[in-house]
């Protein structure tokens, strides 16, 4: 009985990958056009034949449109319905667009908006049949979440939850301020100050201050000053204080419009006496910083959804045990502040 021809032997005779045969029968422009010719001719002398089967279920594969899944539910926890998607568009837009890739639909829950308690929200969810959810980054001062976990699968699209701990899909803070202080130090600033909220240091497990203060102390040339991190409001005469004590050259901040507010009434000059920078990118109109942190947010929705629908195909629901944390790198973007040099 004659042996029957596959793309594993012609790929024994032609002293390839079968991969590369796979590639050059179909024509693949990856494959260089004489070692194609030189497989072809080696098919056809050897009597190769397609499986007219095997082709017909990979066209249909590569062709047909995902599944319909169901929905998952975008768990806004702000009074405003359209809050976490406006102040974190990239977020929603990523998660949105692959959960469709992957055949999902997005619900918005918003519990405080709709003036739904916890308890109901769970209820409604369950009713609905819908187990996957994103936590949206929570707003200022919450902390805690209580719904029906052993119900639900569920991932953080954020930092901000702290009770209970599920898995968290983030930007990596703590890479991303250390990407932002060897850019200025590359741009010759030697006196990088930081201004940063405790309650917005608190929202990121402190990463931020953390990877700073680790600069500092691990970069020759580098002054050391002291983090500002007003417990409230802006003091004005706390940063005015500190910034003509330390006399920074540059200011990492999430709170760039207090600097020029206040600074600027004192006649400190932004960016000709110290200039800015944000570790993240909610940059607002007028402001002009050195540079700043593209935390990527589209990608870490997109990376919220793998995980979730994970989750869901190993029925994986509850409160994990040992909660993953995935930290998504940012990039650093320049912006139209002063530089030195």
């Amino acid at each position: 009985m004659a042996e029957r021809v596959t793309q594993q032997l012609i790929a024994t005779k032609a002293g390839v990958h079968s991969s590369t045969v796979s590639l050059a029968l179909a024509d693949h422009p990856s494959i260089p056009a004489a070692t194609r010719k030189r497989i072809k001719a080696l098919a056809l002398k050897l009597g190769y034949r397609r499986d007219p089967l095997l082709a017909a279920l990979v066209s249909y594969r590569k062709n047909r449109a995902p599944i319909a899944k169901g929905v998952l539910g975008w768990i806004d926890l702000h009074a405003d319905k359209k809050r976490a998607r406006t102040a974190y568009g990239p977020l929603w837009d990523g998660a949105v667009a692959r959960a469709r890739e992957r055949g999902w639909n997005m619900e918005v829950f918003c519990p405080a908006h709709d003036g739904l308690s916890l308890p109901k929200l769970s209820r409604i969810l369950r009713a609905r049949g819908i187990q996957g959810l994103v936590i949206a980054p929570l707003p200022d001062g919450m902390s805690a979440l209580e719904l029906e976990w052993p119900w639900f699968s569920a991932v953080v699209a954020s930092r901000t939850l702290q009770t209970p701990r599920l898995h968290s899909i983030a930007p990596h803070q703590a890479f991303n301020m250390r990407l932002l202080c060897l850019k200025l130090h590359a741009l010759g600033y030697r006196r990088p100050g930081l201004f940063i909220g405790e309650a917005a240091n608190e929202r990121v497990d402190h990463n931020w201050v953390g990877a700073f203060l680790d600069f500092q102390f691990s970069t020759p040339g580098v002054k050391t000053i002291p983090p500002l991190t007003p417990a409230g409001a802006t003091d004005s005469a706390e940063l005015l204080g500190w910034a003509k004590n330390q006399r920074p050259d540059v200011i990492i901040t999430t709170r760039p419009a207090d600097c020029r507010a206040i600074l600027g009434k004192a006649g400190i000059r932004i960016p000709e006496d110290v200039a800015l920078a944000q570790p993240n990118n909610d940059i607002g109109a007028g402001e002009a910083p050195v540079c700043y942190v593209d935390e990527c947010f589209a990608e870490v929705g997109r990376r919220a959804i793998d995980t979730l629908e994970a989750m869901i195909n190993r029925h994986e629901t509850g409160v994990p045990i040992k909660p993953l944390s995935i930290s998504i790198d940012g990039e650093i973007r320049e912006g139209p502040g002063k530089t030195k040099g």
